[in-house]
């Protein structure tokens, strides 16, 4: 698919709302019903009826330099959902690659609607080029923040700008490597010490699978898990 089609249908998909909200739980790695939050995937239609991550289309969407716009949409329709579920609380994934007019005013709504904002999450990358001036803004606003895919690139640029993050997530490769071999459970069992000392709220492995995986997480000392699939769950 070339990325001219996958603009078109991205760009259909929302005028006319059909881009899809998943849900994906993180809840303790003993307790699959005690949960953090749920972070929030999206789908996009596209041919015969299918339907993609948008994670998938990532590369397409940065080379038609289309991410801000896109993750811009999805916020508004988790703080619409937020509104809409006062019980809920919430994470979204941003690229954070470039904080400019567009994202204040996407973001204003949020230091107005403080039982909004508290109940945000926001994903950053830990290869993002995140600014101190957007965190600055989210945490102002009163939104958590967490860094995502965690001990692979070891914080050469997320890590610096946001400093104290409120939740540390592992890329699931770690867990991957903890299931193979002893060096890999050692080596993320050492992490995840290291990444409670960083986070102030919880440290989470993401990538669970199965049995196996909450045996690797509980071996390591993870007290929050994600499992890998997710589940549909907003209108």
């Amino acid at each position: 698919m070339t990325d001219m089609r996958v603009a078109e249908q991205i760009w259909d998909a929302m005028r006319t709302h059909r881009i899809q909200l998943h849900f994906s739980r993180i809840h303790r790695a003993d307790d699959p019903n005690d949960v953090l939050y749920r972070e929030c995937l999206a789908r996009i239609p596209v041919a015969d009826g299918q339907w993609r991550a948008a994670s998938a289309l990532l590369p397409a969407l940065t080379r038609l330099n289309l991410v801000s716009t896109f993750e811009r949409y999805v916020l508004r329709r988790v703080i619409q959902f937020l509104r809409d579920h006062p019980d809920e609380i919430v994470g979204v994934n941003f690229q954070c690659d470039g904080f400019d007019s567009a994202w204040t005013a996407a973001l204003l709504e949020l230091e107005v609607e403080t039982d909004v904002a508290k109940r945000l999450i926001v994903e950053v990358p830990e290869t993002s080029h995140v600014s101190r001036e957007f965190v600055q803004f989210i945490r102002r606003a009163g939104c958590r923040i967490a860094i995502d895919g965690y001990g692979v690139a070891y914080g050469m640029r997320a890590d610096i700008a946001i400093g104290h993050p409120d939740i540390v997530k592992f890329d699931p490769s770690l867990l991957t490597e903890a299931r193979q071999a002893d060096a890999g459970l050692e080596q993320l069992s050492r992490l995840i010490r290291l990444a409670s000392d960083v986070a102030t709220e919880a440290v989470v492995l993401t990538g669970v699978r199965g049995p196996q995986d909450l045996s690797v997480a509980a071996r390591a000392g993870a007290p929050w898990v994600q499992p890998a699939r997710d589940e549909p769950g907003a209108p």
